[in-house]
């Protein structure tokens, strides 16, 4: 009995569709910063402000970046034991300041500006970067620790 192929046209068909199909599912992933196994490491991962602390707890070189501007420090207080780099200085002053082959938490007042740091770290060469995701406003809801900012 001789087995019956698909015809070459067919057959090239389905190869591009599974291609363009495992393609996407790994760009989806590395692209909106939150990553499984298997996906980009050099790309963020989002966690929620309780995650973050509990890492930050268990870890010791496990760092917590806070890209606010000066006056929201002022305003709110920061959380315990954050650097403060606002945003617009992360590239210039994180070589400085944070160790690239440690942990990084960023966070900012709700999660949107800590996504554009991360991307900047990630871009800087760092590996473990974690956005955390709600900011200081899920931080402070939480009960989480914070201390006044004192210039």
């Amino acid at each position: 009995m001789r087995a019956r192929l698909l015809p070459p046209s067919l057959a090239v068909v389905i190869l591009l569709l599974a291609l363009v199909a495992a393609g996407c599912s790994g760009q989806e992933a590395a692209s909106s910063g939150e990553s499984s196994s298997g996906a980009d490491p050099s790309a963020y991962v989002t966690v929620d402000v309780q995650a973050a602390s509990e890492a930050l707890d268990s870890d010791a070189e496990a760092q917590l970046l806070d890209v606010r501007e000066p006056d929201e420090w002022a305003d709110t207080g920061v959380p315990q034991g954050a650097v403060l780099i606002p945003l617009a200085e992360v590239e210039s002053r994180a070589a400085a300041e944070l160790a690239p082959d440690k942990p990084v938490y960023v966070i900012c007042r709700s999660g949107n500006r800590s996504q554009v740091a991360s991307e900047t770290l990630v871009g800087l060469g760092y590996t473990q970067v974690y956005n955390v995701d709600g900011g200081v406003t899920a931080w402070a809801e939480a009960g989480l620790p914070m201390e006044t900012y004192a210039p």
